[in-house]
Order: C-alpha cells, then sequence, then structure tokens
C-alpha cells in the first residue's frame, strides 16, 4: 500500500486494517413470523438484531458503526415499527444508518435494530 502524500503538518487517513482489540459481533436476536388473521391479505415477518461493539484495549476509542434497514422497492411491502436502540446519529432516506460510539476501557455497548415487514400473503421475500 503507498502512503498518501501529505504537506508537514497536514492531517491525513490512513487504513492499516483490523484492530483486534476492538470486537464487533452482528446477531439475529428474533425472527418470528407473525400469524395473519383470517381475512388478512398481508403477512407480517418481525427481526431484531442486535450489535454489539466491545473495546479491548486499555485507553478510551470513539468508533463509527454502520448498518442498513432495509427499504422497500414495492409499495404493497412495507416495514414499519422500527425501533433503533440508541437513536443513529445518521438515517439517511437508502437505509444508512450511523452511530458513533465512545468506549472507555473494556467497556461493551449494543446496538438493538426492531423492525417488522410487511408484505401480501402471495409475495415472497427475499434478502432478509
Amino acid at each position: 500500500m503507498a502512503l498518501p502524500f501529505t504537506v508537514s503538518g497536514e492531517e491525513t487517513r490512513v487504513f492499516f486494517g483490523e484492530d483486534g482489540q476492538i470486537k464487533i459481533k452482528s446477531e439475529q436476536v428474533k425472527r418470528e413470523k407473525i400469524a395473519a388473521g383470517f381475512l388478512s391479505k398481508t403477512e407480517k415477518l418481525h427481526l431484531i438484531q442486535r450489535i454489539t461493539v466491545q473495546n479491548l484495549r486499555k485507553t478510551a476509542v470513539s468508533i463509527d458503526v454502520s448498518d442498513r434497514l432495509p427499504v422497500s422497492q414495492n409499495s404493497k411491502i412495507e416495514v414499519t415499527n422500527v425501533s433503533l436502540l440508541p437513536a443513529p446519529a445518521k438515517k439517511e432516506t437508502n437505509g444508512l444508518l450511523s452511530w458513533t460510539l465512545s468506549l472507555a476501557p473494556q467497556e461493551k455497548k449494543e446496538i438493538t435494530l426492531e423492525y417488522t415487514i410487511e408484505y401480501p400473503k402471495d409475495a415472497r421475500i427475499t434478502g432478509l
């Protein structure tokens, strides 16, 4: 990897690879199909995802975490009941979410994404 040219005193960022002292785990906590009513024309899928970030260093760190909520391209499919804890620092229309977390030495923090996908009974949903 070539380092970028910089003027003396100028700040630059360089990526040196994975930091083994910062642990990030993403897991699906719940995936539950909610039974539709007898006359209902839609089905629902309730999902909960947890991201755990842990600082194993002896010094504090600040870390940016990004994830994405599904965004429907079909008017018959809706993403509802969205709960994001903690609230993201940034939420874009394409579903991209961003958090900036400050972690003390040995501290662990969690981000929880919870949402429901509502879709027609005859539809086939992929990518979840």
